[in-house]
């Protein structure tokens, strides 16, 4: 059974809700390679497999994935390699499943609320994307919109300095007009770019 193929099933018949059904089908069901056999013993170098900000689900099911591919690679096909493809992989399937520490940022809309976000670049695991945020709950999961097309959108925001294009004093009284907090010059901001259910790809999404 293909890596993606398996992760994907873990997902849709509901092992990835939580720890411990994760563990006890990867015990039943084990991911195999049809045909394949062992030509590495040994488990995947630390180098390659690292614990990640992601949560027990992710790094549990990475090691496993990572764990039976690295058994049946054979030098040739370049494991060095294979293993982030893997890994790449299961961030875009696991998404759902990730609890991530969450920071709490101020919205330019209302600065009294604080939100809590995390930096797409730890989601995607692309440092160039660590001044876009996406809004996750208390607990660090990842928070779709609700009654929003097919449920798997998520509010996508930059994290901007505020610079003022007006004077201070008409800023604070719109914003005590409006019942929020007056924003201060200087500190950085979040700013709505938009929606998407596309975080995984080949340049930043839109």
């Amino acid at each position: 059974m293909a890596s993606r193929e398996f992760a994907t099933d873990l997902v849709n018949e509901g092992h990835t809700a939580s720890e411990e059904k994760l563990h006890a089908e990867l015990a039943a069901n084990p991911l195999t390679f049809e045909g394949a056999e062992k030509t590495q013993a040994g488990d995947v170098p630390v180098e390659l497999l690292q614990p990640s900000d992601l949560g027990a689900i992710y790094d549990d099911a990475g090691k496993h994935v990572c764990g039976q591919a690295w058994a049946v690679i054979d030098s040739v096909h370049q494991p060095d390699k294979v293993i982030p493809q893997l890994l790449e992989m299961l961030r875009e399937v696991l998404m759902a499943s990730f609890r991530s520490k969450p920071e709490k940022r101020r919205h330019q809309d209302n600065a009294r609320i604080a939100l809590s976000v995390v930096s797409l670049d730890k989601v995607v695991g692309n440092a160039n994307l660590k001044e876009l945020y996406v809004r996750v709950s208390e607990d660090g999961q990842m928070h779709y919109v609700e009654d929003y097309e097919d449920g798997t959108f998520v509010d996508l925001f930059a994290l901007r300095e505020y610079k003022p294009a007006r004077l201070a004093s008409a800023a604070r009284k719109e914003a005590e007009e409006n019942e929020t907090e007056a924003l201060q010059t200087g500190r950085k901001y979040l700013y709505t770019v938009g929606r998407t259910n596309r975080l995984f790809g080949d340049s930043p999404p839109n």
